[in-house]
């Protein structure tokens, strides 16, 4: 026996028994012999404003653009697109119920570059401590500019 953790986020008004349901009818279509369990979890974060507010965030993503980068990334750049290169870098950082993190596309591999085609290509980065606290403080302004005074 193994176990699959799998997680289905729901942008319109089903409910968990309409979850249930389909995903039951394709298990079942699929002729999968197991059993699972549905239940409905909250992914909110409460932040602590500095104005002694409170409000709940439900998990978000922020594509942040990266500056001042080394050459080594740069070059790697070059290798995809020539000297035409798009100059779009940039990092991914989540804030869900564990608070603040980086995506990675795989381990230590923080940063990306958006190719001339569109295409994202992740390069082995990790981001030192410093460069993470920057970056969560502005996702953090972000989230806090957006609620009305």
């Amino acid at each position: 026996m193994k176990t699959i953790t799998v997680t289905i986020e729901i942008y319109d008004n089903s409910s968990v028994e309409d979850v249930e349901r389909a995903v039951s009818t394709g298990l079942d279509n699929n002729g999968i012999d197991c059993t699972y369990d549905v239940e409905e979890k909250e992914d909110k974060q409460e932040l602590l404003l500095k104005n002694g507010g409170r409000i709940m965030i439900t998990c978000k993503d922020f594509w942040c653009v990266a500056k001042n980068i080394p050459k080594k990334y740069i070059k790697n750049a070059i290798n995809l697109d020539g000297e035409n290169l798009s100059n779009c870098f940039g990092a991914c950082v989540v804030f869900d119920s564990d608070g603040f993190h980086m995506c990675q596309d795989e381990e230590n591999y923080e940063l990306y570059y958006i190719d001339n085609n569109g295409n994202k290509h992740w390069m082995e980065k990790k981001f030192t401590n410093d460069e993470l606290k920057t970056f969560f403080e502005i996702c953090f302004e972000q989230i806090t500019s957006l609620i009305p005074e």
